[in-house]
């Protein structure tokens, strides 16, 4: 639920900011902002985050997502979630391309883990709230994403 919760601090932060910048107010220049914090809160402290539990509390995530637990991928897991957090906060301060290169990379995993999660609730019928719900948020988020990086490029 944490990923969820900061969907909504990361669109609320970017939304503060854009009202508050003295900046001309073009869509462009607004969806460059909400991006900014986008990739920063809702991407990149959710995916740390994700990756504390999946190394530190790997035992309690796996239980929560109703997977077998001790697996090594676990860490594994977590690793990339880090490695995709620290990517999307340094997206922060870097933009261009730079923000499609992380786009494209947190995407690509996001909505494949996605899929897997819908995979499980369908098939395995493992229906645990932490592995059906994060099926939608892999989706949405990616999405969110492509959508605030389109307008960025609109001339």
């Amino acid at each position: 639920m944490v990923i969820t919760t900061l969907y909504f601090v990361g669109i609320l932060c970017g939304t503060i900011a854009v009202m508050l910048t003295g900046d001309p107010r073009t869509t462009t220049t607004a969806a460059a902002i909400l991006l900014q914090y986008f990739l920063l809160i809702s991407v990149g402290f959710s995916s740390v985050i994700a990756f504390f539990g999946h190394v530190f509390r790997g035992e309690t995530a796996a239980r929560l997502l109703g997977w077998p637990s001790g697996n090594p991928f676990q860490k594994e897991l977590g690793f990339w979630d880090l490695a995709a957090g620290f990517v999307a906060i340094i997206g922060f301060w870097r933009h261009g391309d730079f923000w499609l290169a992380t786009i494209i990379f947190i995407t690509i995993f996001w909505v494949l883990a996605g899929c897997l999660h819908l995979y499980h609730v369908l098939k395995g019928k493992n229906y645990h709230i932490d592995n059906a719900f994060p099926a939608i948020m892999d989706f949405i988020v990616p999405i969110t994403m492509m959508i605030l990086y389109w307008l960025t490029t609109r001339h």
